[in-house]
């Protein structure tokens, strides 16, 4: 029987290097898997609390992009912000499409 040598607890590291024209990996450590995994560092309630901001705004007759820069800290994530009002059926206000409104 062969031995595992890389698994859960094992896991190589790598940097990503241009060498030249190629892209190559560069050797750094091993470490646990969890290492590498994306940590969720704002709870639940935080959560709940950007979107019932963002339904508010929405409901004022706020653009998406607007809601996202105020709400997230970033215009360009208008997309998440769609979703979170998809999810609670928001209605739009006097036929507003989303995609102009007031930013204040």
């Amino acid at each position: 029987s062969a031995e595992i040598l890389y698994d859960s607890q094992n896991v190589i590291t790598c940097e990503v290097v241009k060498k030249g024209y190629f892209l190559t990996f560069d050797f750094i450590d091993f470490h646990e898997e969890s290492y590498h995994l994306r940590r969720n560092e704002s709870n639940e309630g935080d959560r709940e609390s950007l979107i019932q901001r963002a339904v508010e705004l929405k409901q004022k007759g706020w653009a998406y992009r607007a809601i996202a820069k105020e709400v997230l800290g970033d215009e360009n994530k208008q997309g998440t912000i769609s979703k979170w009002l998809k999810k609670r059926s928001v209605s739009i206000p006097n036929g507003n499409s989303g995609n102009s409104g007031n930013a204040l």
